[in-house]
């Protein structure tokens, strides 16, 4: 199976970007920014992009096996991974599978929790919902942009996300969105022992009441709210920002913003 990645700059350390159904163009801001002194890598998934994408379950662990053999190509001990969404939970499950090239860890809009978890979870609603979307996939993915972005002012990204979606098969996006809602990581949080930085939105969101508490599950972890944005694209509504707090973790490990 053909894999896509792809290299940009050169140096140390390498910083590997990674998130889900959005292709590599989501991380366009940083690429330009840190190319300039650093090695620079982003992946297509298995099912996104210009990866392969065959038929069959999309388990997170697969996806895993995917990364490593991404990185045993590249041939990097140095690594910073930036893994966004379900590209965090891919991430906390390589660094405590597989030690000794990742050195530093961010975890950006991370999800730890499976849906079955949540206090306001249904078993019967959550199978429903399952079904609805194995039966009308691409519905099913309209309607998951306009939960991610709901704010209207902010429609052209939504836009783009609903298009960049596209180019995975709409049956792949269901199957490996579900797969990642029953995927429960806690058992495997205090198990990281690299620097790890944690980024979340305002914390004032639904859903986010509970996430300083990973502060205290992931040993000498630290984490940072941003103010006012919702829960995904921070690396995009305030690129910045973004850029100087990952540098400034790079350099020291800290925040320092």
């Amino acid at each position: 199976m053909k894999l896509a990645y792809y290299v940009y700059g050169e140096g140390e350390p390498t910083i590997f970007l990674l998130s889900w159904t959005a292709t590599t163009e989501l991380w366009i801001p940083q690429v330009t920014h840190f190319s300039q002194k650093y090695k620079v890598v982003t992946m297509d998934l298995r099912g996104i992009g210009e990866s392969d994408k065959p038929h069959g379950e999309y388990t997170i662990d697969k996806y895993v096996d995917d990364l490593k053999s991404v990185i045993d190509d590249l041939g990097d001990k140095n690594i910073i991974f930036v893994g966004a969404f379900i590209g965090g939970t891919i991430a906390v499950k390589y660094v405590t599978h597989y030690q000794g090239k990742i050195s530093k860890l961010v975890l950006l809009s991370f999800v730890p929790i499976p849906a079955s978890a949540r206090p306001d979870y249904n078993k019967e609603a959550f199978e429903e919902e399952y079904e609805k979307a194995v039966k009308s996939p691409s519905l099913f993915i309209k309607k998951f942009w306009e939960k991610i972005i709901p704010d209207p002012k902010f429609s052209s990204l939504r836009e783009w996300g609903y298009k960049s979606t596209q180019r995975t098969p709409p049956e792949i996006f269901v199957n490996s969105h579900f797969n990642f809602m029953k995927e429960d990581i806690r058992p495997l949080l205090r198990k990281i022992d690299i620097p790890t930085l944690i980024l979340y939105g305002d914390e004032k969101q639904p859903g986010l009441k509970g996430a300083k508490k990973l502060k205290d599950v992931i040993p000498g972890s630290e984490i940072f709210f941003f103010d006012g944005l919702g829960l995904c694209f921070l690396n995009m509504f305030a690129t910045n920002k973004f850029n100087k707090i990952l540098e400034n973790f790079i350099k020291t490990g800290k925040i320092n913003y």
